[in-house]
């Protein structure tokens, strides 16, 4: 489900786009280090999602910069840096809370979204930022509601 609601949202803010070119879309995991295991499974998940739909969606071709960010603040810093110079909207990532709260303060006023399948802490919780959870089984139906309503 989360693999649904992740495609939704990109098909969703891609076809807001004007322009009919392919699509970069950044993804940073921690692929070493303490957690590598859980950002390994995200980065798979992701790679698969995108497989299943040819790496196509609304006529964009969509690549995958994907960038490890070692569970370290440095280096999460810097290649959220190297994404935003390759003017890349889309983010997809952190494996873990700590380093999802780094990469919303390199992206903050930045017109950059962060679409986050693990960050669970509270601390993103009511606040006017640019990223989307998608945590549980129970999110989709929020969103269907939400969605129903417009």
């Amino acid at each position: 489900m989360k693999k649904l609601l992740l495609l939704f949202f990109v098909i969703f803010f891609i076809g807001c786009s004007k322009e009919q070119k392919d699509e970069n879309i950044g993804v940073v995991l921690g692929l070493s280090g303490k957690y590598a295991s859980l950002g390994t499974e995200e980065r798979d998940g992701i790679v698969l999602a995108f497989n299943e739909e040819n790496y196509n969606l609304n006529g964009k071709f969509i690549h995958l910069v994907i960038k490890d960010d070692k569970q370290n603040e440095k280096v999460d810093k810097k290649v959220v840096k190297e994404l935003i110079d390759k003017n890349i909207k889309i983010i997809i990532g952190n494996a873990t809370s700590s380093m999802t709260k780094v990469t919303l303060n390199e992206i903050k006023n930045k017109n950059i979204l962060l679409l986050s399948v693990t960050a669970s802490s509270n601390y993103f919780s009511n606040k006017d930022d640019n990223l989307i959870r998608l945590r549980g089984s129970f999110d989709y139906k929020t969103i269907i509601n939400f969605l129903d309503k417009k």
